[in-house]
């Protein structure tokens, strides 16, 4: 199997990906063009990085997943470029200098926090059907702890409790759980996946204490609807990421000195 660094690039160095939503569409089409050849992905600005790998050429792999971004970008990616990757040491190079890659181009989102980088599945914040990220298969030994202090976090994290979750609220709750599955940001539509996430907050806030009331304002539906979401039963998987995505968001909040978690996402939102 051969490992291959492989960078897409706008055709005129525009934003391909702009706002939170096509970001996250962006990253589903990635992760579903590529299937079990992607190590490593980071999307940034103009430019988006992926560490893939391969029996076979890596020109037909990278056209496929040109093809697929370019369904979604605002203006078209040029060519790929590639670099065979060859060796721990530089494989374990190019692990950080993925996750590094929002503070890299100063792009004012935590690195933990950006969505456009793996390292949200890397720490299970984040479920994406049919996509394990293949990291460990090359870098057997490469440490969580190591991972995270490459996104400036001391240590791993765990998922939040319950009381945690009661004390953090409906409408965190409810950004923390779009993120989580790469659903739309405010969860006002029907897909499939907006549908997901919403019964995991109604599943979350119910198992937490959260008041039917607050959620259906954090989540801008009627109590008909929470009942319905009620009667549906999340996945453990989907549940777990939730969780695990608030808890990053409160290990950010702590190591950048009490910056509020909201201005991190207000950043995320805001950015194109």
């Amino acid at each position: 199997m051969a490992v291959w660094h492989v960078g897409f690039s706008s055709a005129k160095r525009g934003t391909p990906f702009p706002g939170e939503d096509r970001r996250r569409k962006a990253v589903r089409a990635l992760t579903e063009a590529a299937g079990d050849h992607l190590v490593l992905f980071s999307l940034v600005h103009e430019h988006n990085h992926t560490m893939l790998w391969t029996e076979g050429g890596i020109d037909k792999l990278g056209a496929d997943v040109q093809r697929a971004l370019n369904a979604l970008s605002e203006e078209p990616l040029v060519d790929p470029w590639t670099e065979r990757v060859d060796g721990t040491r530089r494989k374990e190079g190019l692990l950080r200098y993925f996750l590094q890659q929002p503070s890299h181009h100063n792009i004012g989102v935590h690195d933990a926090l950006w969505t456009g980088s793996c390292f949200q599945d890397l720490a299970g914040a984040r479920v994406i059907d049919g996509f394990r990220p293949r990291i460990w298969d090359l870098l057997p030994h490469a440490a969580r702890s190591v991972i995270y202090r490459h996104v400036r976090l001391p240590r791993p994290v765990e998922p939040v409790s319950l009381a945690q979750v009661r004390v953090l609220g409906a409408v965190r709750l409810m950004a923390a759980a779009s993120a989580a599955l790469t659903a739309a940001p405010r969860l006002r539509g029907r897909t499939t996946l907006e549908v997901r996430a919403k019964a995991a907050v109604v599943h979350l806030g119910e198992r937490s204490g959260l008041s039917a009331a607050e959620t259906c304002w954090a989540l801008g539906i009627v109590p008909r609807t929470y009942r319905r979401l009620r009667a549906l039963e999340p996945s453990d998987a989907d549940v777990r990421a939730v969780r695990q995505r608030l808890a990053l968001e409160e290990a950010v909040a702590s190591a950048t000195g009490g910056l509020s978690i909201t201005a991190h996402v207000r950043r995320l939102h805001l950015l194109g």
